[in-house]
């Protein structure tokens, strides 16, 4: 969202009424025809060939430049949509992911352009963007990092919590 109209925990909340309400009540009282429909529009996505030979190269290229070799990932992606995937499973799996609450973490970020005003540089902690005098140019405080705390599962310390993360390997879905 670009604009300073709304505050970013007033988007945060909107963000997450949009979240619960797609899982829900979208999701759970989706037709099962319409979901199939879903399904079946991703598998012929999937399923189209590339056009010209640079979307091709740049496809290999891309498994070659994050070391997963996957030259069949579409067809591994289209198995998977076709045997594997229902509704109940990705509603089940999305509840998990977004709300089961001693699992969840939250990163929001907020990034303030440099154009002539930055925000909360007065230290107010008000999060107002306010003018920057020519030549002294903050531009440290656009990279402040702030730990929001009291919010359920809120990381108070975070070095504490980054030292007990478990590292996966990434798995990218196109």
């Amino acid at each position: 969202m670009q604009a300073s109209k709304f505050s970013p925990e007033f988007l945060d909340e909107r963000v997450e009424a949009f979240l619960k309400w797609f899982v829900e009540d979208k999701l759970v009282n989706m037709k099962p025809e319409e979901f199939q429909q879903m399904l079946d529009t991703m598998v012929k996505l999937k399923k189209a060939a590339d056009v010209t030979l640079a979307e091709e190269v740049n496809r290999n290229w891309s498994e070659i430049t994050v070391n997963e070799y996957l030259f069949n990932r579409h067809e591994i992606e289209i198995e998977m949509l076709e045997n594997y995937v229902t509704k109940e499973k990705v509603a089940d799996l999305l509840g998990k992911l977004l709300f089961k609450s001693d699992t969840v973490r939250k990163l929001s970020v907020r990034i303030v352009g440099n154009s002539n005003l930055h925000s909360d540089k007065d230290g107010e902690g008000d999060g107002e963007a306010v003018p920057v005098e020519d030549g002294k140019d903050d531009p440290s405080k656009v990279f402040d990092v702030v730990c929001k705390t009291g919010a359920p599962g809120a990381i108070a310390d975070m070095e504490a919590f980054r030292s007990k993360l478990k590292l996966h390997p990434v798995i990218r879905i196109n």
